[in-house]
């Protein structure tokens, strides 16, 4: 099933992401940083400033990926750092993927959706490529909040 991210998503999971996502989304966008955490999610990335042949061919592997506009922000900010770590973030986008799953099961099961609930989970398990059981689980799964105890610092 195909995801949509927008910048409320991570908005939403944000005491889930690590800073370093946080720095992604604010430089780059929503859309652009989940292209990349989802391309190079736990690995560090080389960052060229589009100056020298080795540069460029980053910046253009890059902007391949995330647009020429972004590739250019990265490289001014990141640039120097020489390599540039995109966390993978693996506990905000299974947070965002389970609350996309419930939001199914709610549409096929309730407001005029057409399905019982063992059908809708059949049906929500085979598009996102889980066991039923995985869905059951999910589903009966509230949303991960933010805590609400204020910072210390």
């Amino acid at each position: 099933m195909a995801w949509s991210l927008s910048e409320k998503d991570f908005d939403d999971v944000r005491h889930l992401l690590p800073d370093g996502a946080v720095d992604l989304i604010q430089v780059v966008g929503a859309d652009a940083a989940y292209r990349l955490i989802k391309r190079w999610g736990g690995t560090s990335l080389p960052v060229g400033m589009n100056k020298t042949r080795n540069g460029k061919i980053l910046h253009a592997k890059l902007a391949e990926e995330i647009g020429e506009e972004n590739a250019l922000k990265i490289g001014r900010i990141f640039g120097r750092q020489r390599f540039l770590w995109v966390p993978k973030c693996q506990e905000a986008l299974r947070e965002l993927r389970n609350r996309q799953i419930r939001a199914r099961l709610d549409e096929l099961t309730m407001g005029g959706g057409i399905y019982s609930m063992p059908e809708a989970v059949r049906k929500t398990a085979v598009e996102y490529d889980l066991t039923d059981r995985q869905i059951w689980y999910i589903a009966k799964q509230a949303d991960i909040e933010a805590s609400p105890q204020p910072a210390l610092f």
